[in-house]
């Protein structure tokens, strides 16, 4: 247990849930979100905060442990306009505190694939949306391999967990349909083994 807070930015069900565990380890938490709503709970504050403000990132970051981007800004629609500020006030924000910049992304950077997914491969997006993930990360590591900033990055393929919206997940989308007699429409071949 250390004194020194772990600023997590989103409060969506990555975030709430990363704070409630670091929490629960005793550790200080900060969450930042635009609105500033309480996620409740002992050791967990929260701020609003605009975190594409490099400026206001950093303060609230001052003496960080480490900075988890679980953001998720928008719709897809949005992401290239937002997620650019807020990649580059993460990076800032790192930068001028020394914490830990630890990323929560996903799979897209990657494009299509015909072999399992490892932490080796190359990425390789095909689209908008893991062009611009890949490329956010690769500034991140450029940042971190010249040792201004020690950063890591976590990907994966389904946020599937308890806090997880019913709505928002897939199962709820195929079981909704079962559920009142109704075929289920799948995006692609059920049968696929996931990567």
């Amino acid at each position: 247990m250390s004194s020194a807070p772990h600023v997590i930015v989103g409060a969506g069900p990555v975030g709430s849930s990363l704070a409630r565990i670091l929490a629960g380890d005793g550790e200080p938490v900060i969450v930042v979100t635009r609105s500033g709503s309480e996620l409740g709970g002992d050791g967990i504050r929260s701020i609003a905060a605009d975190a594409s403000d490099p400026e206001a990132l950093t303060r609230i970051a001052s003496g960080a442990a480490a900075i988890y981007n679980c953001a998720n800004p928008g719709s897809y629609t949005q992401w290239e306009r937002l997620w650019p500020p807020l990649g580059s006030a993460l990076l800032t924000a790192a930068e001028s505190t020394g914490a830990v910049l630890v990323t929560m992304s996903n799979l897209y950077g990657y494009g299509p694939v015909t072999e399992p997914m490892t932490a080796q491969m190359p990425l390789n997006p095909t689209d908008h949306k893991g062009a611009l993930r890949a490329r956010m990360w690769e500034e991140a590591r450029a940042a971190h391999e010249a040792g201004r900033i020690r950063a890591t990055e976590a990907r994966a393929s389904d946020y599937i967990g308890p806090t997880l919206p019913v709505a928002s997940g897939l199962l709820a989308r195929y079981a909704q349909a079962t559920l009142v007699g109704k075929p289920a429409s799948v995006f692609a071949d059920p049968d696929v083994p996931h990567a």
